[in-house]
């Protein structure tokens, strides 16, 4: 059974596998071509099978492959990297916005205090005041530049 099976696939393949192709130019002057003959001046044309790709071409594909998902890899590294800079720079600009503030509120303000554990209030002496002013500063200085 199974040899008739494949005896059948066999002679059903073998026309497509060996059929030829003709080459005719018509009235007109135009090239036409066909796998029956179209008039007695058609000529049969013979079909060189593709080369096969040889092992050097195969390894020379596969290293483009690799360079080319080397090349994509670096390329999504960077676009984490500009997106990690993009939202440190704009972390930055937050925190220069507030040190900027919190400084000029320490400049402008009339009596500064510092608040205990317990609620209540320890207003900051002269030299308080200015170290406070300095670490201030020091932060404006940090976050803005």
């Amino acid at each position: 059974m199974r040899i008739a099976f494949w005896s059948l696939i066999a002679c059903l393949i073998a026309p497509v596998v060996h059929s030829e192709i003709y080459k005719w130019t018509d009235e007109n002057g135009r090239i036409h071509y066909g796998d029956r003959p179209e008039n007695t001046d058609s000529e049969t044309i013979e079909v060189k099978p593709a080369p096969l790709p040889d092992k050097g071409t195969e390894e020379h594909k596969e290293k483009q492959r690799k360079l080319l998902e080397l090349i994509d890899e670096e390329r999504e590294e960077n676009k984490q990297k500009q997106a990690e800079s993009k939202k440190e720079k704009q972390q930055r600009q937050i925190n220069c916005e507030k040190s900027r503030k919190y400084h000029e509120s320490l400049k402008t303000a009339s009596g500064l205090y510092q608040e205990k554990e317990d609620g209540s209030k320890i207003i900051l002496t002269h030299e308080e005041r200015a170290a406070a002013e300095a670490r201030a500063r020091e932060d404006m200085e940090h976050w803005c530049n």
